[in-house]
């Protein structure tokens, strides 16, 4: 601000200084408010029908109706301004009305927080006006629907950002911080191809080689997106230190090096970090996987998740039911976000009035649970995410990679295991010791560092697992020197070609093998046939290798698969699994290190267990590792598979907050198209479930939130609760 403010000027600004300085310190809930009809970019400059009735006031008076802490106004797209712009066009149907100003002017009514939004990436008038600002694929080509933030983009941004800044907003969300999400890739302008020259002492790429070439590019690329973050951030900040910044994060699952970051590093460049959810992008079980990740990407910053309103994307104009609202909500601030809901105005810039009734309600909702959120996770199990295995083994196929990690925080939540995400950009020797038990899901690159770091990790007590093919690739992603084998106790002999592998155990011939099989049907065979009988073997797809021992005692048996003669001639693919026909190897290996166990998987039950062929026995198989390696965990939890639950400590850690959330989505009918794949229904109904706890501490005292909960205590050490609601917090107080 200058110095030129009035005295009244002046009241205002200290007065807004008090509402930005902490204002996403503490708030739970809020709105993102925008239009629709101007989303995909180059709408017709003349339609006036075009936000017409968009009015900033009213947008601000329903979400304080709606119990809203904050408000983010939509402020540019890739078409329009929505507010008075002397830079970007203004669009059409507001004519002299200005709704940035509109809502600023009501939100200070109610001391309510005003964000604007600002996008950055997004094809439209603004760019079809700038060609001198577009990104350029490695064969030279414009991109139209993309900016290069090498170019004098930023110093345009910074221009954009100064004129909302002068209304008087308490923070910025600014919006698609990406280079695509998909080839072409980009960008080899002219004026990226002499930086890059210049940084590296060779030419830009002009293909996909994954080589050194290649990796020099995706550092550049990475560099490129955070110099842009860090160089917007601090023009804001040195005008306004208590605006606040987030930029819209993609470093999360399913997003790859495509669109130019990295968790880690492109996670902490705000003043906390925002991502999205939605079962139309993310899945329903991601939802709080998303919210975890965020918060292991910036640990000390708050973490912000944007859901919407909609059916299935941001802009459809419908609105969910109040059980779906309160399912994707209740799990976000189960797991430490705080939430935005995104919501759309009509073609001519109305509200529905029943959306904010029903978010209204939902909102409600949060706020009286509030001293319930926002506490210390209890951990068990840390499940390591690695940006190297993403980028190099996943290249442009990284659900292969993303598949395993998936499939291991499903089996964490189905079978409720107290569960947390490690990233191996900021993992540490502190965080490892968090988690009794670690696992590295089909890790495929692992630097001697991080080796050395599990390998401490584990002669101090820790529990290590790894899948699959861990630590079999080079730093270019392909199969290299195995260096993991003063870890594992095994040699890696080779990768088997096919994802259609099988395991078998026999529980009678050994201890370990018993532990292992627990509820996995296919190894139950009766003592007295035993010797006669053949234990079947069960499907586990996914990345598998074959291994022998050197110092691990080895479990249970790997089969390969069938293979017909047409496959054999290449005639034929392997996606659909062939029936065993030998075995090549363990399956299994336990090494003692130290204090600590390692135990080495040759197949991949994580895979299987995110793949089309998620077998409860591949799941099984994971978790019985788990209870191998850590018998007595703080707190077990039984409970249906359709129930999430999230352990929080106590303020005071004499006990803990239990959240029991219930996805209850019924049956699909066939889809209008890419059959079988289809969206889950929306929730409805409200469901009943059962739920066993049992805790190392005796229960001093347990008591519900839903006093319609009914709670048993069989023994000091276990509670049984039968809820009959879509949310429950279970408060146990512990000697």
């Amino acid at each position: 601000m200058t110095l030129r403010l009035c005295f009244i000027g002046m009241i205002l600004f200290f007065s807004n200084r008090a509402i930005s300085e902490s204002w996403h310190e503490k708030v739970a809930v809020g709105m993102e408010v925008g239009p629709t009809g101007a989303q995909w970019g180059f709408s017709a400059k003349d339609d006036e029908r075009y936000c017409d009735k968009m009015d900033g006031a009213e947008i601000v008076r329903k979400c304080y109706q709606a119990n809203c802490d904050y408000v983010v106004v939509w402020a540019r797209d890739g078409d329009y301004a929505y507010y008075n712009s002397k830079i970007l066009l203004k669009a059409p149907g507001l004519k002299n009305r200005d709704p940035l100003r509109e809502s600023i002017h009501e939100a200070k009514k109610y001391n309510m927080p005003v964000i604007a939004y600002c996008v950055v990436q997004q094809g439209g008038h603004y760019i079809e006006e700038h060609p001198e600002f577009l990104m350029y694929d490695l064969e030279g080509k414009p991109i139209y629907h993309r900016f290069c933030y090498n170019s004098g983009y930023l110093e345009a941004m910074k221009q954009i950002v100064d004129e909302i800044m002068d209304y008087g907003i308490q923070g910025f969300h600014i919006d698609m911080i990406d280079q695509g999400f998909g080839p072409p890739y980009g960008c080899a302008c002219l004026v990226c191809k002499n930086k890059f020259k210049e940084q590296y002492g060779i030419e830009i790429p002009t293909s996909v080689t994954w080589d050194e070439a290649w990796k020099k590019f995706l550092e550049f690329r990475y560099r490129s997106s955070v110099d842009f973050e860090k160089d917007l951030y601090q023009h804001i900040k040195q005008r306004d230190a208590n605006v606040s910044v987030d930029f819209n994060y993609h470093g999360n699952p399913p997003f790859s090096f495509e669109v130019g970051q990295r968790p880690v590093q492109h996670g902490e460049n705000g003043d906390f970090i925002t991502g999205e959810t939605g079962i139309w992008g993310f899945s329903a079980l991601t939802v709080g996987l998303n919210a975890e990740f965020y918060r292991s990407a910036v640990p000390r910053q708050r973490v912000q998740v944007a859901i919407q309103r909609g059916v299935r994307m941001y802009h459809d104009q419908t609105t969910r039911p109040l059980n779906d609202i309160r399912w994707e909500l209740l799990t976000l601030c189960a797991h430490g976000a705080f939430v935005t809901m995104v919501d759309k105005l009509g073609f001519d810039g109305t509200l529905d009035p029943i959306a904010y009734s029903r978010i209204g309600k939902a909102f409600k909702e949060v706020k009286e649970k509030k001293p319930f959120f926002y506490h210390k996770p209890v951990y068990e199990v840390g499940i390591y995410f690695s940006s190297k295995t993403r980028d190099w083994v996943g290249r442009e196929q990284p659900a292969h990679y993303f598949t395993a990690f998936q499939g291991t925080h499903k089996a964490m939540v189905y079978e409720h295991i107290p569960w947390g995400v490690l990233l191996d950009e900021n993992c540490n020797a502190e965080k490892l010791k968090q988690f009794p038990v670690v696992i590295l899901p089909n890790t495929g690159i692992l630097s001697q560092d991080e080796i050395n770091m599990f390998r401490n990790y584990v002669e101090g007590g820790g529990q290590l697992i790894l899948t699959g093919l861990t630590g079999c690739f080079d730093k270019f992603g392909n199969i290299g020197k195995y260096l993991l084998e003063p870890l594992t106790g095994c040699e890696f002999v080779s990768r088997i070609e096919g994802e259609d592998n099988w395991v078998s155990l026999e529980p009678l011939q050994s201890e370990e093998e018993a532990r292992l099989s627990i509820e996995i049907e296919h190894t139950t065979v009766n003592k007295e046939d035993y010797k006669n009988a053949l234990t079947m073997p069960v499907l586990v797809k996914g990345p598998t290798g074959i291994f022998k021992s050197t110092t691990a005692q080895s479990v249970g048996k790997l089969w390969k698969a069938y293979r017909t003669q047409r496959q054999i001639e290449g005639k034929e693919g392997t996606d659909l699994p062939m029936s065993p026909e030998a075995v090549v190897g363990p399956a299994i290996f336990i090494n003692q290190i130290g204090k600590g166990t390692v135990l080495t998987f040759a197949c991949s039950p994580d895979y299987a267990t995110g793949s089309e062929y998620a077998l409860p026995e591949c799941r099984k198989l994971l978790i019985n590792a788990i209870r191998y390696l850590n018998p007595r965990p703080e707190i077990q939890i039984t409970a249906s598979t359709f129930v999430e639950t999230v352990f929080l400590n106590k303020p005071d850690n004499g006990g803990y907050y239990v959240h029991c959330i219930a996805y209850v989505s019924p049956p699909q009918t066939i889809p209008q198209k890419n059959r079988p794949y289809i969206l889950p229904a929306l929730i409805e109904d409200t469901p009943c479930f059962r739920i066993n706890i049992k805790t190392m501490r005796a229960i001093l005292s347990a008591s519900t939130y839903d006093k319609t909960t009914k709670i048993d205590m069989p023994t000091p050490y276990q509670i049984d609760a039968y809820i009959t609601n879509l949310h429950e917090i279970i408060d146990l107080t512990v000697n």
